[in-house]
């Protein structure tokens, strides 16, 4: 089975063609919308199939923390919706995306805007990192009434199992749009830092002594000539490795 398509190649295509769209207000889903688009257009010779729709997941180390009296998370675990999923062609791998994009800000905004886009970056990756897989797979199956739906009962239901069994791979996406990256919050070893922070609080907080998966972090200037690109992959990993 060849690796998940790569993810920087394809944004960089999808910049080159749609500079006029990326000057929208709202440059997030669009950009989600077309990623769908060329995975789904590469699915027969890459085998990798998006699924067209967000998926709820069942994570320990949530971005926003639910109601105490609406979920006990810390021991349930609280539910989150991913951007976007590939699975391969037999079902044995799954790849969770989540993306986030960024005007640039007025200069006098720009080290609050980088920090806050580093921010998010970290704790999407970290959510992912927190996926119960076994729990999510048992929602799928039997879903909670906040997440019930006929395709999560009748599309996702039948591929529960698979997705107990499988390896799963997690990725975080930060576009910056028309400049090039902060050098105070993105190098390497500041988006380690902020992700290693942030996973720690959450830790504190659930309870819950899980360790982020071993990851990698590209770093990609001039992306379709003026844009910066930061992708933080996880490596593979079972329900039963955590």
């Amino acid at each position: 089975m060849n690796d998940i398509p790569k993810l920087s190649s394809i944004i960089s295509l999808i910049a080159s063609n749609g500079e006029n769209q990326l000057k929208w207000g709202l440059p997030e889903p669009w950009l989600h919308a077309e990623v769908f688009s060329e995975l789904s257009k590469q699915a027969p010779d890459t085998g990798w199939q998006p699924f067209d729709a967000e998926l709820p997941y069942l994570t320990y180390f949530p971005v926003s923390l639910p109601k105490p009296e609406n979920r006990n998370w810390k021991e349930d675990g609280a539910f989150k919706y991913v951007d976007l999923y590939l699975r391969s062609e037999d079902s044995q791998r799954w790849c969770w995306i989540e993306f986030k994009v960024r005007h640039p800000d007025e200069p006098n905004r720009e080290l609050k805007g980088a920090k806050s886009a580093l921010d998010a970056m970290a704790k999407d990756f970290v959510g992912l990192a927190g996926m119960n897989i076994e729990r999510t797979a048992s929602n799928w199956v039997d879903p909670d009434g906040s997440i019930d739906s006929y395709w999560l009962r009748n599309i996702l239901s039948p591929q529960a199992e698979n997705l107990r069994v499988g390896a799963h791979c997690f990725v975080s996406v930060f576009l910056q749009l028309r400049t090039s990256l902060h050098p105070k919050f993105f190098s390497v070893n500041a988006i380690r830092e902020r992700i290693q922070s942030w996973h720690k609080n959450r830790c504190k907080q659930s309870l819950c002594a899980w360790g982020v998966p071993t990851y990698d972090i590209e770093l990609k200037e001039r992306v379709a000539g003026e844009h910066s690109l930061v992708i933080c992959r996880s490596n593979w990993v079972k329900a039963n490795e955590r």
